[in-house]
């Protein structure tokens, strides 16, 4: 069988959003306004591309009973969470900056999968 005749056995559709989540001097960022949320699809992952004098931005896992299962700061380029959305919800804390006179960055991109 040749690569391009080749399809997986479970095809579905992924979609990539990119997310930039600024808190000016003073202030903070909400990555996730709506708080602890699903999004309606069947495995949701969190790639940090970059953060810049940002504190905060925590990504924490819940079951459905609000029990935590993981919590973590994606703080190094490339760092991934992946949960699946059915079973779990998710969010992450405000970021504020480290040096109140910068504004902080933080940069990621959210990738989900659904069946097609």
């Amino acid at each position: 069988m040749s690569r391009a005749s080749w399809t997986p056995p479970h095809a579905g559709i992924a979609k990539v959003h990119p997310f930039r989540v600024v808190a000016r001097a003073g202030g903070e960022g909400q990555p996730t306004p709506e708080g602890r949320h699903r999004d309606g699809v069947t495995l949701v992952s969190s790639l940090l591309v970059g953060r810049n004098n940002a504190t905060g931005g925590r990504s924490t896992v819940f079951a459905p009973d609000g029990l935590e299962l993981l919590s973590a700061t994606l703080d190094e380029p490339a760092t991934l969470l992946l949960s699946d959305d059915r079973h779990t919800l998710h969010g992450v804390s405000p970021i504020r900056p480290l040096d109140p006179s910068r504004p902080a960055r933080r940069d990621v991109l959210v990738t989900t999968l659904t069946p097609a």
